[in-house]
């Protein structure tokens, strides 16, 4: 996840994954305010994010584990974790315990 941090920071790298996890986006060239992207999470990040990844289509992964595992240290109920991430409690469970630097996003 370390690219969406650093184009976004931990808080909006979150924010972000938990919004287009599992989708596509369009990064373009140069953004204007009309752009789906702009629109959604400002000008700003937008081209941060365009610095990071270059301009063009972004299949954003789900990262489940790394969300979970944010959650977890934000003192997020697990349950309330499960519900975010549409997922069974179980599955938050194996998230939080696979080892650091061995996850999988």
């Amino acid at each position: 996840m370390t690219p969406y941090v650093e184009a976004l920071g931990q808080e909006g790298a979150e924010t972000f994954l938990l919004g287009f996890g599992g989708s596509q986006i369009y990064i373009p060239s140069t953004p204007r305010p009309a752009s789906p992207l702009v629109k959604e999470i400002g000008l700003e990040l937008t081209q941060a994010m365009r610095r990071v990844f270059g301009q063009g289509q972004l299949k954003v992964p789900l990262a489940k584990p790394w969300l979970a595992r944010r959650l977890d240290a934000a003192g997020v109920p697990r349950p309330e974790i499960a519900k975010r991430l549409h997922v069974t409690r179980e599955s938050v469970r194996s998230y939080l315990a696979v080892p650091k630097g061995r996850e999988r996003a």
